[in-house]
């Protein structure tokens, strides 16, 4: 008897294994939908006008606009991906990669900066907005305490 379910048990497990591989596309079919939709992105941002670009990108119809901030220079991140940011009350400023060696000798002192803001909206996988980055680049350094 416990043969005859040992039997059942294996064959219904056979038969799971081989539908399911049944219904999983092959990797050739993967691998094409997966470039016609990077080609399909491609002609969208080359349709849209946008370039790709290292600075910062502003929210839309926003332009970067100089501003001077006074605020404490601190790391945030992890060691992979630190990023150094200007806390004012109420509001930080990321600081763009370029300007970073600017101001890596001057963590956790208080400085005032003058640079172009730009405002970079975060979005779930969604869609949603998530809310938005403040970002400070082409910084100069005012004073330091």
């Amino acid at each position: 008897m416990s043969k005859r379910i040992l039997f059942f048990m294996f064959s219904l497990g056979l038969a799971v294994l081989l539908s399911a591989a049944d219904s999983m596309p092959d990797k050739s079919q993967a691998a094409d939908t997966e470039k016609s939709a990077l080609m399909q992105a491609s002609v969208q941002s080359e349709a849209s006008g946008h370039e790709k670009t290292d600075a910062p990108p502003t929210t839309s119809g926003e332009k970067s606009h100089r501003v001077k901030a006074t605020g404490r220079v601190r790391l945030v991140g992890s060691g992979a991906l630190p990023e150094l940011v200007l806390s004012q009350e109420g509001k930080q400023w990321y600081i763009a990669k370029e300007d970073m060696h600017k101001l890596n000798a001057l963590q956790q002192q208080t400085v005032t900066l003058e640079g172009e803001e730009s405002i970079r909206e975060l979005r779930w996988a969604n869609g949603r907005l998530a809310g938005k980055r403040r970002y400070l680049h082409n910084i100069q350094i005012l004073t330091t305490e």
